[in-house]
């Protein structure tokens, strides 16, 4: 079975994405899978064994491709509407459930229709308005605040200035590098966990992994608190409609979880939270890569 295995792409994940890549590369058993290894540069242009190609070059050759892709591009729906123009099945989820888990706003009205507690913000969507907003959320948030891109992915262009200057600048600075919005949010205090999701895993529909903490490692909580964690991630899975994996991520606050925000695909590098997660419940990387495919193969998208 020949992969075309998507890394690098012009997202400022890009770094992120070819370690990713690197480690589903190495997961994938070479004698089931041919692998065709595509270098996307941070212009979009997509390279084979070093030389310039272009998608109706590589993909009618290929019976599968894995989206090794963070950020602006590969986790957006831009990729996953190229291979679904090819008629190639993919990893991961379909484009619109990529758009709105990666744009900040919409994963969090999900989330708050869906009962979770998330974080109180301020969504900029000019950079006109930047300095009322800014005023304003200086005088009603405690400092510092969280400023973020709305669909950047993961912590890129995340900061946490405090007054009114360092944080009109954040989100001038994030306007003038291309954010299509910001957010401008309270700063939940608590520890931050990540539960990751799989699809048809042990004889469940949805399996979630243990909550991942500080250092990548298992987190330390309560059964009941665990549980909790767990059911979330799964209900932002569905409610977001991914496809095959994700992960969730929360803040353990003194007023209860509250959730910040879903990957749609999670980093796979081998200290990430994902694979430790998977490791931690006796879940080889060749196990999950040949799972993931396997799932792409049948069509299975929300």
């Amino acid at each position: 079975m020949v992969v075309a295995l998507l890394r690098g792409g012009p997202s400022r994940e890009h770094e992120r994405s070819l370690r990713t890549g690197h480690a589903f590369m190495n997961a994938l058993p070479r004698e089931r899978f041919t692998v065709r290894d595509i270098f996307i540069d941070r212009e979009g242009t997509w390279h084979e064994r070093g030389l310039r190609t272009t998608p109706s070059n590589v993909l009618p050759g290929c019976d599968i491709a894995v989206v090794a892709l963070h950020g602006e591009y590969g986790e957006d729906g831009t990729v996953q509407r190229i291979l679904e123009r090819f008629g190639i099945p993919y990893t991961g989820s379909g484009p619109f459930a990529s758009f709105q888990a990666l744009h900040t706003v919409m994963a969090r009205e999900k989330a708050r229709a869906a009962g979770l507690n998330v974080p109180r913000y301020e969504f900029i969507e000019r950079s006109e308005d930047a300095e009322r907003i800014a005023r304003e959320a200086v005088r009603t948030y405690p400092q510092p605040v969280v400023v973020r891109p709305v669909r950047w992915g993961a912590s890129a262009g995340t900061t946490m200035p405090a007054g009114f200057q360092p944080v009109h600048q954040a989100v001038t600075g994030l306007f003038a590098e291309g954010a299509e919005g910001a957010l401008i949010e309270e700063n939940v205090r608590g520890e931050r966990v990540s539960v990751g999701v799989l699809e048809d895993v042990r004889g469940e529909p949805l399996y979630a992994l243990p909550a991942m903490g500080l250092n990548h490692a298992p987190a330390r909580l309560s059964k009941q608190l665990l549980e909790e964690l767990q059911a979330l991630a799964k209900r932002m899975h569905q409610e977001l409609s991914l496809s095959h994996y994700s992960s969730s991520t929360f803040a353990i606050s003194p007023k209860g979880v509250v959730y910040l925000h879903t990957e749609p695909l999670p980093c796979l590098a081998r200290d990430a939270d994902l694979p430790q997660g998977l490791a931690s419940v006796g879940i080889r990387p060749d196990e999950f890569a040949a799972h993931i495919i396997a799932l792409a193969l049948e069509g299975r998208k929300r």
